[in-house]
């Protein structure tokens, strides 16, 4: 029994490290899922204050568009659309484009950043279990220095084969899918802002040129009045549909992408973490059982002297 004890003590001792590393590998992992829960919704903000913004100048055009001063215009839909391309539109296409592109770069540099930390954490660990439990010295010391070496070589190859310029790239071309493909909008090669643009150009203007001058002339006090407040309803009204619609799915695409981003990550190194593990619970066990013997002995050896 003492053999058995100090065996187990021994092999405990030489867990250690193994599950301080473990539990910060694990920690760090944790971590990393809580900043990007916490930080994306902030960033996708950006782009959701760039919509605002965007409705915010629609409705200005609205205002100082529909006027009686304006009739000769507001006959001419291809003019109505040229100046709200010019005064609303503006530059959001690129701005878009810009917020979600940063967004895509920040997510990539994360995903990047928690690998080189794995893959640092677990050459360390290696180096050291080298001089701490030479081979052969028993079964299960082997074991976790081939784990480490075993895991700690994948994760280095998936570091150096990480080009942060494709991974961004094609991260890129699946959020634009995404939202091209929701049901605001059409499959597009175009980028995520220029289709947003582009829907809601045609949305907003939808309401505007339908008048014909003779009439906007005659009755243009009744008429002028009763369009803007339909266009300014309507462009109100495509704008939440398109807000919420790009939002979501946006916020679906990216959630999507950091949860198979960890996955990854715990899938690599889950042959050492889950093996380190196993054998916590089985020491555990173990000891469990050399307590109870104990406690078993302690009992018997207060019984002899009875007996005697």
């Amino acid at each position: 029994q003492l053999q058995a004890v100090a065996t187990n003590r021994n092999q405990t001792a030489d867990l250690t490290q193994d599950s301080i590393l473990v539990s910060n590998l694990e920690s760090s992992i944790n971590n990393y899922e809580k900043e990007l829960k916490a930080e994306v919704p902030s960033r996708l903000a950006e782009v959701e204050n760039v919509l605002q913004r965007f409705e915010l100048r629609g409705q200005e055009f609205f205002d100082n568009t529909f006027r009686l001063g304006n009739i000769r215009t507001l006959t001419n839909s291809e003019k109505v659309k040229a100046k709200f391309e010019h005064e609303v539109v503006a530059d959001v296409p690129q701005e878009i484009d810009d917020k979600v592109r940063n967004l895509i770069d920040w997510l990539v540099d994360k995903d990047l950043h928690i690998w080189y930390q794995v893959a640092g954490a677990l050459d360390r660990r290696q180096a050291a279990s080298q001089r701490e439990m030479p081979t052969g010295a028993n079964p299960h010391n082997s074991k976790r220095a081939e784990l480490i070496a075993s895991v700690g070589q994948t994760i280095k190859a998936i570091v150096a084969a990480y080009d942060r310029q494709k991974e961004a790239d094609e991260l890129g071309v699946l959020v634009t899918e995404a939202v091209s493909q929701t049901a605001l909008f059409e499959v597009s090669a175009l980028g995520i802002g220029a289709l947003v643009a582009t829907i809601l150009t045609t949305r907003a203007l939808d309401v505007t040129g339908i008048v014909a001058a003779g009439a906007l002339s005659i009755l243009g006090f009744f008429v002028i009045p009763y369009k803007k407040s339909r266009a300014k309803e309507n462009f109100k009204k495509k704008m939440e549909e398109l807000r919420q619609s790009l939002m979501q799915t946006l916020r679906s695409a990216f959630n999507k992408e950091f949860e198979l981003a960890i996955m990854r990550l715990r899938d690599n190194i889950s042959p050492y973490t889950q093996y380190v593990h196993s054998e916590q619970q089985r020491l555990a066990a173990n000891q469990a059982i050399l307590d109870l013997l104990e406690a078993k002995i302690q009992d018997l050896k207060q019984e002899v002297p009875k007996v005697l």
